[in-house]
């Protein structure tokens, strides 16, 4: 082998290639050849079948995509068998004719990291039945997801530090190899080494739906090297099962005593499992070096067991309590160390809890918001209330409408959590204290920046300054009595652990890189396509090992199928097993914008490149699906309206000025008078002024997608409506949207236009686009912070929003103007400004209309809130 060392190409950032780089001076290498993905499937004993015919052990691929698509259909295994009875399959020539032939075909391709059992007992403490730990070696599901070729190009060999600046004075953070943490650590190896970190995540799962108690323990595992948005994608396969621990039901009647005894036997089974890993870290492999961290933890582990002996639980519990500790006296990380250069002594590093334990978004923020934000919220505002405007804002499609209130609702799940953080200021602005709702949106801002995956200095900084002002204004939420106890009982303290720990996430990002990575929605998801799907296939009698089979089926025939899609070109992508059960929600991680479900988002930007490159006489013109730089559009093949003349369309549309609005933009098109065109300027045009055209054509809606901000996916496409009267929508259907106003484009409103589309049309002329009449809103100027008297076109200083109303001409006409779809930059909801008392007559359908002033709500989604915070 060739021994000459080959570096790897330096960290690349995808979501911001102007970043400046600092790679680590003594990078990781490569040392010739290995073995590749495509060679460990040609080493096993069936590789001399598969090299003349590459689909054995099925006979080609015709029976290779049958037998792939019984597997992944969730039929039962009667059900195959009558299908393979059928006289038509029969015929067909079929070489395997049972559901456990087909089985054993699956078992008989190229081997995965296989799954073993032990039996595990804590010295003196029974247990109702045995506790059987079933794990695989997790060194070789390292390797394994190391070898992925799907992972290639997507992962990070060396730790980085990325600035803004050429100076290099403002740092940026991204994936886990640009935080100190991996820096750190790779300072403590050796020259050349690489180093991988391991993602463990655990948390139990219940199995059976509502009969039964079955639960199910499972510990997944990743690379932290993956870049995040490969890894949290669920078709990528980033996150292997590795483990499931028991779930013990100890004899014991105290309850203290089974807790500790759970964790203990957690820690005892994470002990054995993560044992190849630690040895690994220690003496090094040519592989890789997995990582380990400095504790001060087991320092006063030691002070407890000095004093008080580990077995005598009665006591040990207590002391271990009093320092809040869980009473495991042999915690698996405690003897995690990494290979040092010679001269550094071997036992100085190891694991630290402060630091792998980063912080969670999607139980620490998100659940917190509903645990308390929320509770705080309805008693500040009161449930009918809250209740009521919740029920008037305008439904937006493919967002969640909350037309029965909110205070009743149970079994919230994460995507309720993050539909009702889009709302809530502004439906509690007005009614509660202004400092009540400056702390809520304080704690909002911080949910909103924190979950972006590129943060810099600047960044951080906004985040700790938004924890300072909620601490500023929390002390309001406790003197109107919004934070209770148990039986209503006010309180008056923050106590909150998940508070606490927001306090970690400014060190967790200069450590760690971005919290969003870390976030459990993947692995939530994973419970459905790993345990609960697998676990259902089954008898309902022993689901551990019947989950282990099912997965290692499940694996062989995924590897098998990419093995076939690099080794035979036009072999088509028949997926994993059960992909139609895979794009169920998760119990938590629920929510449209997961790119953790199995059916990501379309990718208007490409379809639209595709479409443009591949026009023929058949194409309808315009396109369909077009783009610009930052935005892209999709409108249905065809017209919902049309041919009508543009006299129809003002009437069925409501828009008075329809025809001098369309002569006043072609007459600034010709003269090339305005780029962008500006809705508001003065009218040339008379409104019978003759046009080049008769008809239009009229569509109802458009999806709409902006770029991420901070992600190398495109966003998750917006509906944007603009539907005439009709009996469901006595005063139509339109959205809101920003559009640029002609000025530098700044922070927040600076550069746009606040507009509500009211027809969306395309003259049957040759006018080669699409066109919108939008009407204008204009910002309220407000106090420049609480209690100034001056005031400015800036946000309102209690919910961070501008406060918006409907612009007039100067005979009182609402402000409208005709201008091309595409300068449609972003969707941007309004939400009406209530007041201390919602006005009864509001509705849903008439809120718009009714309201006369409104907030600009930048908490609709991500990408709306950092656009307008210039983020």
């Amino acid at each position: 082998m060739d021994d000459t060392p080959l570096t790897p190409p330096p960290i690349v950032s995808e979501l911001d290639p102007q970043l400046y780089h600092t790679n680590f001076p003594t990078t990781s290498k490569t040392y010739g050849r290995g073995t590749s993905f495509i060679d460990c499937l040609n080493n096993d004993k069936f590789a001399p079948y598969r090299a003349q015919n590459p689909y054995y052990p099925f006979a080609d691929q015709e029976e290779w995509e049958l037998g792939s698509f019984l597997l992944r259909s969730g039929m039962s295994m009667h059900k195959v068998d009558e299908f393979l009875r059928l006289k038509l399959i029969k015929g067909a020539g079929i070489t395997f004719h049972t559901a456990k032939d087909l089985r054993g075909r699956i078992e008989m391709l190229p081997s995965v990291p296989e799954w073993k059992f032990k039996k595990i007992s804590l010295t003196g403490h029974a247990t109702k039945e045995p506790m059987l730990l079933f794990y695989r070696d997790t060194l070789e599901c390292i390797e394994y997801l190391f070898g992925n070729p799907v992972f290639a190009n997507r992962i990070d060999f060396c730790p980085v530090r990325l600035y803004r600046d050429m100076e290099r004075m403002v740092r940026v953070y991204t994936e886990w190899m640009t935080g100190n943490a991996a820096w750190d650590m790779q300072e403590m190896l050796p020259d050349g080494a690489t180093l991988l970190g391991v993602i463990l995540s655990s948390d139990k799962t219940n199995i059976s739906v509502m009969t039964g108690d079955r639960t199910a323990h499972p510990v997944l595992l990743s690379l932290a090297n993956i870049h995040a948005d490969v890894r949290v994608k669920s078709s990528n396969r980033a996150f292997l099962l590795v483990a499931l621990l028991p779930c013990p039901k100890f004899i014991t009647k105290d309850r203290a005593v089974r807790g500790v005894l759970e964790n203990r036997v957690i820690h005892l089974c994470l002990d054995i499992i993560t044992h190849p890993l630690k040895l690994a870290a220690r003496v090094g492999r040519m592989m890789s070096d997995p990582c380990g961290y400095t504790s001060t933890t087991l320092a006063q582990l030691m002070v407890v067991a000095t004093t008080y002996h580990p077995l005598d639980l009665p006591v040990y519990i207590p002391a271990a309590k009093a320092i809040r500790l869980n009473g495991v006296h042999l915690p698996f990380w405690r003897d995690w160390f990494l290979k040092t250069p010679p001269g550094v002594p071997p036992r100085t590093l190891i694991a630290d809890p402060s630091r792998f334990l980063t912080p969670e978004p999607l139980h620490h923020w998100h659940k917190q918001f509903w645990d308390h934000d929320m509770k705080w919220s309805i008693r500040a505002v009161g449930a009918d209330e809250i209740d009521f405007r919740f029920s008037t804002l305008q439904p937006i499609v493919g967002f969640k409408h909350f037309r029965d209130g909110v205070s009743t609702l149970k079994q919230v799940t994460g995507r309720t959590h993050r539909d009702l953080e889009r709302y809530i200021i502004g439906i509690i602005a007005g009614k509660a204290p202004p400092s009540f709702v400056i702390a809520i949106r304080a704690l909002m801002d911080f949910r909103y920046l924190a979950q972006s995956r590129l943060l810099d200095d600047n960044s951080l900084s906004q985040l700790t300054a938004s924890l300072d002002l909620f601490h500023k204004h929390k002390q309001m939420i406790l003197d109107i009595g919004a934070r209770v106890g148990k039986g209503n009982k006010r309180l008056s303290h923050f106590q909150i652990p998940k508070l606490e720990l927001m306090h970690g996430v400014v060190p967790s990002v200069v450590e760690s890189g971005a919290v969003i990575q870390w976030s459990a929605d993947r692995t939530e998801h994973a419970h459905i396509t790993e345990i609960k799907v697998p676990g259902r296939s089954g008898n309902n009698q022993d689901h551990n090992p019947q989950i282990c089979r099912w997965l290692d089926r499940s694996e062989k025939h995924q590897n098998f199928s990419l093995a076939l899609q690099l080794h035979v070109p036009d072999t088509d992508r028949t997926g994993t097993l059960n992909d139609e059960e895979a794009s169920e929600e998760a119990d938590d991680a629920d929510y449209p914008n997961d790119p953790s479900l199995a059916v990501p988002p379309p990718d208007l930007f490409s379809e639209a490149l595709q479409l443009a490159a591949n026009i023929s006489p058949s194409t309808p013109l315009p396109l369909r699906t077009f783009a610009t730089e930052s935005t892209a559009f999709h409108l249905n093949r065809r017209p919902d309206l049309g041919p009508l003349t543009v006299e129809e369309a003002a009437i069925k549309f409501q828009i008075p000025d329809l025809q001098s609005a369309i002569a006043d933009y072609i007459r600034r098109a010709r003269d090339l008078q305005s780029t962008p065109f500006k809705i508001g300027q003065r009218q040339l045009s008379r409104a019978n002024a003759e046009l080049p055209f008769t008809h239009l054509q009229v569509w109802y809606s458009t999806r709409v997608q902006v770029r991420s901000t901070d992600s190398t996916d495109s966003s998750i496409p917006i509906k944007v409506c603009a539907e005439p009267p009709s009996p469901g929508w006595p005063f139509g259907r339109y959205d809101t949207v920003l559009l640029p106003d002609g000025s530098a484009p700044g922070r927040g409103l600076l550069g746009f236009d606040l507009t509500q589309i009211r027809l969306i049309f395309h003259p049957v002329w040759l006018l080669n686009t699409f066109l919108a009449y939008a009407e204008r809103f204009d910002v309220i100027p407000q106090p420049a912070h609480l209690g100034s008297a001056t005031r400015a076109r800036c946000p309102d200083p209690v919910t961070g929003m501008y406060v918006v109303k409907r612009a007039s001409r100067s005979n009182g006409a609402r402000m409208g103007g005709v201008v091309p779809l595409s300068q449609t930059r972003i969707a941007a909801p309004l939400i009406p400004k209530y007041g201390p008392q919602a006005d009864p007559k509001l509705t849903s359908r008439n809120s718009l209309e009714f309201s006369t002033e409104f907030f600009l709500n930048h908490f609709f989604d991500k990408e709306l809130y950092y656009f307008m915070n210039d983020l």
